[in-house]
């Protein structure tokens, strides 16, 4: 039978993100956790009868392993008859198109994990959408940047976009509930926006612009994205590869196009 993230957390009366301790959530769970050098994957999850192994690479950051155990633990509680799961690291945290993709069910499954929306969504929509926010954020739930900014776009609460590029084109984004599906952001970076800047100087991961206002159409591929503004902050997550949140503070093309 599968079981949800928040239903697990309930029953556990998790009531800080202090108190997420995803090893002995798995534990719970029937789900040993264990840390080894791995090669050809950045998890994998093996069960045993009513048990499962969940093996973790040991080099990565803490904040993807906590990722990693939510991701494997998706697969054991909503896909435990297929029997194993090796997740490359393009498979955790990396957003996917179709929800039936049992990688993308276990990637929302750990982000309801180690971000529930009941912790999650209150501290979301009480400051902005932008980088520095979600820095904040992924500090307190001791998740990583990228999969943090996910989550406060999606329950932010207020239009908003994150976008991920490396120096060929858009990696993937993902849009909040606020923005129209017509809302695409553009495939190649224009060379006006902080992020092309960014990348252009091959600054350093870890670095980030500030906050600004910027015309949408440097984001947004629509005709009339010029008359439209938007907030923009972008950091470095990986050489080559730059996140942006995107904002509309001011909702007028939002607006505008649902009329």
């Amino acid at each position: 039978m599968r079981r949800s993230a928040a239903s697990i957390l309930d029953e556990l009366g998790i009531t800080d993100p202090a108190e997420i301790d995803v090893e002995a959530i798995a534990y719970y769970c029937n789900a040993i956790v264990k840390y080894a050098q791995l090669e050809a994957c950045e998890a994998r999850i093996v069960a045993l009868g009513d048990e499962a192994i969940i093996t973790v690479n040991e080099r990565s950051r803490p904040e993807r392993q906590r990722f990693s155990v939510g991701h494997e633990l998706g697969h054991w509680v909503g896909d435990r008859r297929t029997g194993g799961f090796f997740c490359s690291v393009d498979a955790i945290e990396t957003p996917r198109d179709a929800y039936f993709d049992p990688e993308q069910r276990a990637n929302d499954f750990a982000g309801d994990l180690l971000m529930p929306r009941y912790l999650f969504e209150p501290r979301a929509k009480a400051g902005a959408i932008n980088v520095d926010a979600a820095d904040h954020l992924a500090v307190e739930f001791n998740c990583s940047l990228t999969a943090t900014s996910i989550r406060l776009v999606q329950l932010g609460g207020r239009p908003a976009m994150v976008t991920c590029y490396d120096r060929s084109r858009r990696r993937w984004f993902r849009r909040s509930p606020g923005v129209p599906e017509a809302f695409w952001p553009v495939r190649d970076l224009q060379k006006d926006s902080e992020a092309f800047d960014l990348l252009k100087v091959r600054a350093r991961p870890g670095t980030r612009s500030r906050p600004s206002l910027t015309p949408a159409d440097l984001w947004i591929d629509r005709r009339d994205a010029g008359d439209y503004g938007i907030i923009e902050q972008s950091i470095v997550v990986e050489d080559g590869v730059v996140l942006t949140i995107l904002w509309w503070k001011d909702e007028r093309q939002i607006v505008d196009y649902e009329e």
